[in-house]
């Protein structure tokens, strides 16, 4: 029985320290791993380099580090890309004589909300003031994609893709009808007819007057994607509204008899219209440039003393120091007293984005 103990004993044993070393290993291999992702080293672009901007996740308000999986307590192993440094990066590729143009991949767009897309989309009208080309292509192109590429010299589609332009609508979830059901009666207080944000609770269908709000709001944001459509791809407002009203954009083929894409190629035909704009020959390698990739070349630091100080808000508001998704009120209040006590600090923008 002594020696069935003993070699128990000894075989845990040598499991947990197996266990220990092999978590160690992942730390270490994990740190290399994250210093080579997230190198600060400066990089220098080569000649007749194309900016690829390829946004197919949430654009965070600013870069932050994406955690392993749902385990924060694991390092991060990849930089997304926020709006302030795609903001920097767009208008240094502006005036930088090695970023001959930009390649826009379309294909399973993210960024977030139609703000946001918006304004990565004036961003591009304004580089477009340099003389510098914008093309964009995908396997399949959706309504916010579309809208980001609409300003592009040229917007390409691949002939077996998909192409979705069928307008904008909203839907609201209503609970009463199960709260009836299961004998629960909210206590709700509300103040003016157009303070809807109970109503799933009070009500089993939209009021006229939440309707009313939401149709505005709605419409206001939907003649403002097609007005500005039709002004980049010189199209007519009423085309574009009867295009999505009727539902006739239902293939790649739709899309380019419509002249809502130039033409119906694939990847490989895109490389050949892009090596003709930067001036090389076919047999030679594009060279390419990623946002992360040009996020490593020298930006100027600004030495002025007069400054406009950015404190960003982003998330919901909470009590403590919060975090990247929450807007703590104890590092929010901190950040406007550094920036009072700033001499330099002439001004502050607070960039608010919170439900």
């Amino acid at each position: 029985m002594k020696q069935f103990f003993k070699f128990t004993f000894a075989s845990m044993l040598g499991f947990l320290l197996s266990l220990f070393v092999i978590f160690m290993f992942f730390m270490v291999f994990s740190f290399f791993l994250v210093s080579s992702l997230d190198n600060s080293g400066t990089i220098s672009i080569s000649e007749k380099s194309i900016l690829k901007i390829k946004l197919d996740y949430t654009v965070p308000e600013r870069t932050t580090l994406e955690s392993f999986g749902s385990i924060s307590s694991l390092p991060s192993f990849a930089k997304r890309i926020g709006l302030n440094d795609i903001t920097k990066i767009i208008n240094k590729a502006k005036s930088d004589t090695k970023i001959s143009g930009i390649f826009l991949d379309l294909d399973n767009i993210g960024i977030g909300g139609l703000a946001k897309v918006e304004a990565i989309r004036n961003l591009l009208n304004s580089f477009k003031s340099s003389g510098k080309f914008i093309i964009a292509h995908g396997n399949s192109i959706s309504e916010r994609g579309y809208y980001l590429a609409s300003v592009a010299d040229s917007i390409f589609l691949t002939p077996t893709g998909s192409f979705e332009f069928d307008g904008f609508s909203m839907e609201m979830m209503f609970f009463k009808k199960a709260l009836d059901k299961l004998e629960v009666e909210p206590q709700i207080f509300q103040h003016g007819k157009f303070k809807s944000a109970t109503e799933p609770f009070r009500l089993s269908k939209m009021s006229s007057e939440n309707k009313t709000q939401l149709r505005e709001y709605l419409t206001s944001v939907y003649d403002n994607f097609i007005s500005n459509i039709a002004t980049s791809q010189k199209l007519r407002n009423k085309n574009l509204v009867d295009l999505a009203d009727n539902l006739q954009i239902n293939s790649a083929e739709d899309a380019y008899k419509y002249g809502l894409v130039d033409s119906l190629v694939y990847t490989d035909q895109v490389d050949s219209v892009l090596r003709k704009l930067v001036g090389i020959k076919s047999t030679r390698k594009l060279k390419i440039v990623t946002l992360k990739k040009y996020l490593q070349t020298s930006f100027e630091s600004s030495q002025s003393k007069n400054r406009i100080a950015v404190i960003y808000a982003d998330g919901e508001i909470t009590n403590g120091k919060g975090s990247e998704q929450e807007i703590g009120t104890e590092n929010i209040i901190k950040s406007i007293i550094k920036a009072k006590k700033n001499k330099n600090v002439k001004a502050i923008i607070l960039r608010v984005n919170s439900p």
